[in-house]
């Protein structure tokens, strides 16, 4: 018990840390933000993969009839450690959920991954709403109810936003993340607060455009009827509507430089705490079990 203690302790550690550091994103640049919290995902998931590596070699000793060969051969390598068989069955559902989250994120990045050719299409349904597909050449899709309901201006909004998140290979960062969550999902609340920086990004890129931010305020408010959106695509509907068009119409950033140098060394702080977690992983794996 005490090593199984010194083992996840650090992974959670370092999970609660991003947690706590990532919910001040809204008073950061999304720019910066997005990059503080990519780092945090990485670093849970690098935090967590020493740990899947212990329960994976605990769990094959478990097994029937190879369990025993494959003990006798750890124990002479001096690797070895017991999680019992109850832990094994959780760990082997655990690890066949993981691996299925996996698959499912990267084949809908592919999926979504397939282009017609045109940088825009105008499809044809009645639900407003609007979105880019990952990928280098990703087009952007808009509803044909959408179009109806936006003026000429409103309507280039929206490609330039879609078109942002196009030329920032937004996609990307979302596949990571996922990728990163499928392996830690205590760090989906950090994946969400990631797609909503990125959100940020593109409307300022829209504002930037428009040289109105209160036009993409009132545009964004208006196609926030639809989020809907295929996996792995970025839409202007997709999240945290509410408190983008607030972050549009009051541009106050609360944090000093001197709190964001903090934040950045909080961050960089949970670096040693991974290395330390995979320390404690294969100073684990080496006890005997005695037997």
């Amino acid at each position: 018990m005490p090593v199984l203690l010194a083992v996840f302790t650090p992974v959670l550690l370092v999970t609660f840390v991003a947690l706590a550091v990532s919910g001040v994103h809204s008073r950061l640049r999304p720019q910066i933000a997005s990059r503080m919290l990519l780092t945090l995902l990485l670093l849970g998931a690098f935090a967590a993969v020493p740990v899947l590596i212990e329960l994976i070699i605990g769990s094959l000793l478990e097994v029937p009839v190879i369990g025993s060969w494959f003990h006798d051969g750890a124990h002479d390598l001096g690797f070895h450690v017991n999680v019992g068989q109850i832990i094994a069955l959780f760990v082997c559902c655990g690890l066949l959920s993981m691996a299925i989250k996996i698959k499912r994120v990267i084949r809908s990045y592919y999926r979504s991954n397939s282009s017609t050719g045109s940088e825009l299409v105008v499809v044809h349904d009645q639900r407003p709403f609007a979105f880019v597909t990952p990928g280098p050449n990703g087009e952007v899709a808009i509803s044909s109810a959408l179009v109806e309901m936006l003026s000429p201006q409103e309507f280039e909004l929206v490609v330039a936003h879609e078109r942002a998140h196009q030329y920032g290979r937004h996609d990307r960062l979302l596949l990571i993340g996922n990728i990163c969550t499928a392996i830690i999902p205590l760090l989906k609340p950090v994946l969400h607060r990631l797609e909503f920086s990125l959100e940020r990004i593109a409307d300022d890129c829209a504002a930037k455009i428009s040289g109105s931010r209160e036009l993409v305020a009132r545009t964004l408010a208006r196609v926030a009827l639809y989020d809907d959106l295929p996996a792995l695509t970025l839409g202007i509907s997709k999240v945290g509507v509410a408190a983008r068009v607030i972050a549009l119409t009051n541009c106050s950033n609360n944090l000093t430089r001197r709190n964001l140098a903090m934040m950045w060394v909080f961050v960089f702080s949970l670096l040693p705490v991974t290395l330390l977690q995979w320390h404690h992983v294969f100073a684990s794996l080496r006890q005997v079990c005695g037997v």
